[in-house]
């Protein structure tokens, strides 16, 4: 744009992406505060009863955990800093954890840099997050295989 201040784009600036941002670190911010006030249960999965839902249809039907079983145990252990009881309550979970534990102050940095979204996508990228899901749902499977699913 000519005679724009040079921070000023079509995304409209600085101004909006910091309330963007902002406003994703709040909400990454919300499971972990959810995780805090809930405390694990000793089976491994099942912790989301405290929040007013039903057991998970995918066990009741089969016997078996869905790859969502332990996910909310593994947060609340993770956030008590019990990562192998995490990690036996649900691989996948302890990832997507790491991953918003981590989103929390990326999203503030990246909001005090008023970074463009697809500059976040591409630092993004080259933190090779969707290997990282890849290998928990391997995890997961691997232990199902192994028996550890029950």
């Amino acid at each position: 744009m000519i005679g724009a201040p040079p921070d000023v784009d079509r995304a409209g600036g600085p101004l909006p992406r910091r309330i963007a941002w902002a406003s994703l670190a709040a909400l990454a911010l919300v499971p972990l505060v959810i995780a805090a006030c809930l405390s694990p249960v000793p089976e491994g999965h099942g912790t989301h009863t405290q929040l007013g839902l039903g057991a998970c249809d995918y066990l009741l039907a089969t016997g078996h955990r869905c790859p969502g079983c332990g996910v909310t145990t593994a947060f609340a252990d993770m956030i008590r800093a019990r990562p192998l009881d995490a990690l036996r309550a649900n691989a996948l979970g302890v990832l997507l954890f790491l991953g918003d534990a981590a989103l929390v102050p990326a999203a503030l940095v990246a909001g005090v840099r008023a970074l463009r979204a697809a500059d976040a996508l591409r630092i993004l990228r080259r933190t090779h997050a969707s290997e990282l899901l890849a290998l928990a749902f391997g995890a997961w499977i691997a232990a199902w295989a192994a028996g550890w699913h029950r």
